[in-house]
């Protein structure tokens, strides 16, 4: 489960983010969500803002957020982009549902709006769904809506992002042969404990050829290397006997 949790809060985001884009100065009465499909962070321009009175919520377990991203921070009739609303903030508890959007670094002071994308394809459903119902409570067409993080500062938000996806990977490349190693020691002792007292035998397997396969059985497994070496020199006496004897 740790490993599991890891890996999906450290690794996945970095390498899902990696692939995407970085967009500057985006106007959200000109762009549609087609046209950032690809977007990793984005930062928008000097009008852009988000109308945090205007919030859609889906409560499923915890309680799903959105806020749409407009010009002036307000919707007003003719400040989406050809009719659509496609670009919205996002986060999970941070919303009385419906209630005033509190999600992210929305209070801290930037010279412009600007949020790393979301990622999660478990959230992006939910948040999705509740864009729906935004749609539907204040009549508002959503088509290829997009959901990001709000953050003051994006482009060191993705640097932090990405020294984390490093640093696990350094983490995961140390600690699994390492790990291996342990295993096989903890393996090897319990074999060892199951021998002594008679719980298991060693099975009639071949020596390994000379060489390291030899040597590591040698060390790591001496009663079964020795009671094979007892095994291979009895077969051998029996078919090479002592030319001293003769069988009449």
């Amino acid at each position: 489960k740790t490993g599991n949790y890891l890996g999906e809060t450290r690794w996945e985001p970095y390498q899902q983010m990696m692939r995407l884009q970085a967009y500057n100065n985006v106007n959200p009465s000109e762009v549609q969500g087609v046209r950032l499909q690809d977007a990793g962070i984005a930062l928008f321009n000097e009008t852009a803002g988000v109308d945090r009175g205007r919030t859609g919520c889906l409560k499923n377990g915890p309680t799903y957020c959105i806020a749409p991203i407009v010009k002036g921070g307000q919707i007003m009739q003719g400040n989406e982009a050809d009719g659509q609303f496609d670009l919205f903030m996002a986060g999970t508890d941070c919303c009385s549902c419906p209630g005033e959007f509190r999600c992210g670094q929305w209070d801290m002071p930037s010279p412009v709006l600007g949020g790393v994308r979301i990622v999660d394809s478990t959230d992006n459903q939910f948040y999705k769904l509740a864009a729906e119902a935004w749609s539907g409570l204040y009549g508002k067409p959503v088509r290829r809506p997009i959901f990001f993080k709000w953050v003051a500062d994006p482009v060191k938000a993705w640097g932090n992002l990405r020294s984390n996806g490093v640093k696990f990977e350094a983490l995961a490349l140390l600690c699994i042969p390492l790990g291996l190693v342990l295993l096989m020691f903890i393996a090897n002792g319990l074999i060892r404990l199951l021998n002594t007292y008679g719980w298991a035998a060693p099975m009639e397997a071949p020596l390994p050829p000379p060489g390291l396969g030899r040597m590591m059985s040698a060390k790591f497994l001496p009663n079964m290397h020795r009671h094979q070496q007892d095994a291979e020199a009895q077969q051998g006496s029996w078919t090479n006997p002592d030319p001293k004897y003769v069988i009449l």
